[in-house]
């Protein structure tokens, strides 16, 4: 099983999908469903994993905006062509 990443330019990461190998019913379609963020309407990117891992952390609740800008931060410069920033 994948996880598939949807990545606003503005919130970061907005949503996680479980990609299985199989569904009932009709599959998820990233691409379609979440081309635009739903909090902002800016263009989305969609990043599939390359490799499977899992990582594992702690912070506190006073470093989950700090966390968070971080991740709108990175996403935002390793999308930046496609973001038009």
């Amino acid at each position: 099983m994948s996880e598939v990443l949807v990545i606003c330019p503005n919130h970061g990461i907005i949503k996680r999908i479980e990609m299985d190998c199989m569904w009932l019913g009709k599959p998820p379609m990233p691409e379609i469903e979440n081309a635009y963020c739903p909090l902002c309407g800016a263009k989305t990117v969609i990043e599939y994993p390359k490799r499977s891992h899992t990582s594992s952390w702690t912070y506190n609740r006073t470093d989950e905006n700090d966390y968070k800008q971080e991740e709108i931060n990175h996403y935002r410069q390793k999308y930046k062509d496609q973001f038009k920033i």
